[in-house]
């Protein structure tokens, strides 16, 4: 067990960027410290924490079960001592270097993102962020609360007292295949979507995922040639193929001329999607964390 005693305290903001960079040289940047200077911190942190922290990996810092177990006390620790101080009260962009996390349950789409990075360089050059997959909301919630992520981008609500959300926009399900699919042209059947092989994403979490479909249709089983971890797998695995998969619209558009898909009309009713931006309320009186959700819901409904 760690003990506060035995250690400088100064430590902490250090093991903290570390951990969220994995990276010593960017954690160093963020830090305005010497990459030397953050690994000796380390060391003297894994000094007094009697286990390894950070383990070297193809892409930096690896995090240690020990880190993983340390973070959210640190974190929470640190976020609490700035709010108190007033760090987080006043927020000034063009000043800030502060670090958000997004955590996406839901695939907005590559303009949202694209948006959110031409935003941030133009008014928080300095501020850093990065977009992180969930595996499923319990963990995603899990990380809101214990502050590993700052947002979350998911199909639903708030749906706990100690979270709050915002709607971003309004989307839809559609099929997407091959421009020079064999079978479909401009319309697709019901008997054809049932006869046709999917591409499913593997997660209930996902717009389009299998018992979704199934359910829409009367729970006929549809023929899964192939499961994908990630949403962005959809597109690129039905292009140059004769599969098919349901997908949203914000996450199937940019690619149609790029990988040469078609889109179509779904061949069932399927109600449209909503997406959420969800964070825990604690951050309500962080001046920063409201700073970026507002500008997250103001470019989304720019872009709807």
């Amino acid at each position: 067990m760690l003990n506060l005693r035995a250690i400088d305290l100064n430590l902490l903001p250090v093991f903290e960027a570390v951990y969220e960079e994995r990276n010593m040289t960017r954690a160093a940047e963020r830090l305005a410290m010497t990459q030397p200077a953050v690994s000796n911190a380390m060391a003297r942190l894994r000094a007094a924490a009697g286990d390894e922290l950070f383990v070297a990996g193809r892409r930096g810092a690896a995090v240690t079960p020990a880190a993983e177990q340390l973070y959210p006390r640190v974190k929470g620790a640190l976020d609490a001592i700035r709010e108190g101080l007033g760090e987080t009260r006043h927020f000034e962009p063009h000043e800030s270097n502060r670090r958000f996390t997004v955590g996406m349950l839901y695939a907005p789409g590559i303009r949202l993102g694209q948006s959110f990075a031409n935003w941030l360089k133009r008014e928080a050059p300095l501020l850093s962020w990065k977009w992180v997959p969930q595996e499923n909301r319990e963990g995603a919630v899990a990380a809101l609360r214990d502050g590993r992520l700052d947002f979350l981008i998911d199909q639903a609500k708030a749906n706990a007292r100690d979270l709050e959300s915002a709607e971003l926009f309004a989307d839809e399900l559609l099929v997407i295949a091959a421009g020079h699919h064999p079978r479909i042209g401009k319309t697709l059947s019901r008997k054809q979507f049932l006869t046709e092989r999917h591409v499913v994403h593997r997660s209930l979490r996902f717009p389009g995922n299998l018992v979704q479909i199934e359910g829409a249709l009367g729970n006929h089983a549809l023929d899964v040639a192939l499961e994908v971890r990630e949403p962005l797998e959809l597109p690129v695995s039905v292009a140059g193929t004769d599969f098919i998969a349901v997908c949203n619209r914000r996450l199937a558009s940019p690619w149609t001329k790029i990988l040469g898909l078609k889109l179509l009309p779904l061949p069932f009713r399927a109600a449209p999607l909503k997406a959420h931006v969800v964070w825990h309320r604690s951050r309500r009186r962080d001046a920063g964390h409201r700073w970026v959700r507002e500008g997250i819901v103001r470019l989304a409904a720019k872009l709807a």
